[in-house]
Parts: structure tokens; sequence; C-alpha cells
């Protein structure tokens, strides 16, 4: 389905080029700020389609029942659902919540199954049973990652923990510096050294750069600011204002799965793989885990 990147393109937020690297993830911020701009207008023109529509019926049975009888909305509330779960993922790592983290995991890699993502799919399943037998691998573990300490938070400003892995880097390209390190893997004295002396030499740097900072370390996250939020509101506006341009995506009169700025309609075949996927993706999930992850009984032959 090619709206995305027409909207995007018709709403002025990016070009043809931008578009398609935001789709291939080519600059992970960006990428994740016009999901955001894309989840916000879905869900106005979901609403919209609701108050217009104006069913006698709750906003959530009035879903339901129009996803059973319309692949198009079915699509678009599946792609909105897949937008949700991403931010539910990122706001637990921002907020070092271990459960609702290992939560959306479990919502995600059923995706990944779903649409043939082979590395994700695999790693994300081993990580998840990983994490699922650490109360009794590592109860101790297990306690302190419940109590946030999977995460790290740098600063004091509110959804600003991270992952390991991210501030792994971030501490290695302060030490590093302009010069770099180079040859540390066939070292082992250096790379032993670097192990050792690398995280107390970052934090040096960064009291360091506290203590000598004039500026007022504000506990409040970037996207709490008035400008970023008119800038954000503006350009859920556009993004809007260019899905309307092909018609309210849940309103639209042709039930069947279509192309919005097209018309070009999917198959048969398309729709009911659709309808599938995550029925599909939950059983391959469990067959993998079953198959390859579990040490069940061995199977006579």
């Amino acid at each position: 389905m090619r709206s995305e990147p027409t909207a995007l393109r018709a709403a002025g937020l990016a070009s043809e080029t931008a578009a398609a690297s935001f789709l291939r993830v080519d600059h992970l911020k960006k990428s994740r700020a016009i999901h955001q701009v894309t989840a916000a207008a879905l869900f106005k023109l979901l609403r919209d389609a609701y108050h217009e529509e104006n069913p006698e019926m709750a906003f959530d049975d009035w879903i339901a029942c129009r996803s059973s009888s319309s692949d198009l909305f079915y699509y678009y509330i599946v792609v909105l659902g897949l937008e949700v779960l991403l931010f539910r993922y990122l706001f637990a790592v921002r907020r070092g919540q271990f459960l609702d983290y290992t939560a959306a995991l479990k919502q995600m890699v059923v995706w990944f199954f779903a649409l043939d993502r082979h590395n994700y799919a695999r790693w994300i399943s081993v990580h998840l049973k990983d994490l699922q037998e650490l109360p009794r691998t590592a109860p101790d573990v297990h306690f302190e990652f419940g109590r946030g300490n999977m995460f790290f938070a740098k600063t004091k400003r509110k959804m600003s923990r991270m992952g390991p892995d991210q501030v792994h880097e971030q501490n290695n390209a302060v030490i590093k510096g302009d010069g770099g390190a180079v040859g540390l893997t066939e070292d082992p004295d250096a790379l032993r050294r670097w192990m050792l002396a690398g995280p107390e030499v970052q934090r040096l740097i960064a009291d360091f750069e506290i203590d000598s900072s004039s500026q007022n370390d504000s506990d409040l996250h970037h996207e709490q600011y008035l400008s970023f939020q008119n800038n954000f509101r503006n350009k859920v506006l556009a993004m809007k204002e260019a899905f309307l341009e092909h018609r309210n995506p849940f309103l639209h009169s042709c039930d069947d799965l279509v192309v919005l700025d097209s018309s070009v309609v999917v198959g048969e075949e398309g729709s009911k793989c659709l309808r599938k996927m995550e029925e599909v993706g939950t059983a391959q999930y469990k067959a993998f885990v079953q198959e390859r992850l579990s040490l069940g009984p061995t199977k006579e032959k």
C-alpha cells in the first residue's frame, strides 16, 4: 500500500527520496517521528469517521463492526495498531518498565513472523525466552529489572531512559573523541584496559561537563515544549489533509482492499492473507519456541 509515502509528499513532510528512506528506516529518529505523525493523523481520521457516521454503539464496538465488514477499514486499523504497538515498546523503554517491555515485545514478535522478518523473529524469540526464564535462572537480576534497572537514564529528563547497548555506544563515542580507537580487538591487553577503564573515564568526562556547564539541566522532555508541540500539530494536520485528498480511508465507499492513491483493488487472496496474518504469525511463533527453544520430551520414531 503506497498511501503513506504519497501522503508524506502531499503534506510537504518529505520528498520522494526521503519518504522511501523513512520506510527503510535509514535514520531512526526521523523515521520514528514520521510514524508518530502518521499515527496521530490516522487516529484523528478514525475519530472523524466515527462522529460522521454517528452510530448508536460504543467506539470500540463500532471499530469491531466496521473491521468485520470492510477490508480497507481493517487494514488501516491494523496499521494504526502496529504504530501504537511500536510506541508502547518505546514508552516502556523510556520509562524503564520491564513488564510492559516484555509484553510489547511478545506482541511484536508475532508480526515479525507473519511478515517474514526472519532475523527479528528468531532473535527476539530467544530474547523473550531468556527474559521469561529469569525468575528461575537469575531471580536477583529479574528483581532488579522489575525495578527498572534494565534501562539507564543519563539525564534527569523524563522519558529519557535507554537500553544498555545504546548507552555503551554513547560512552564509547565520548571516550574515542575525534581520533577514535584503532585495533582494540587485535590486542587483548588494550581491549581489557578499554573495558575496565572506559566507563570510569566516561563518568569523569560527564561529571566535568556537568560542573562546567552554565545551562540548567531541565527535567522536561523535549516534546513537552510548546514549540515542539505546535510543530507536531501542524505536521499532523498536514498529514490528515493529505489523506483526505483521496478520502478518509475509514469512510471509503469501497470496502475492498484498495490502494488509495491509485484505486487499484487488491485481489481476494490478498484480503484473506491480511485477515489471517496475526493468526499465522502467532502459530509460527509458538511452533518456533516449541521446536527450537523448548526442551520437550524426545519423540520415539
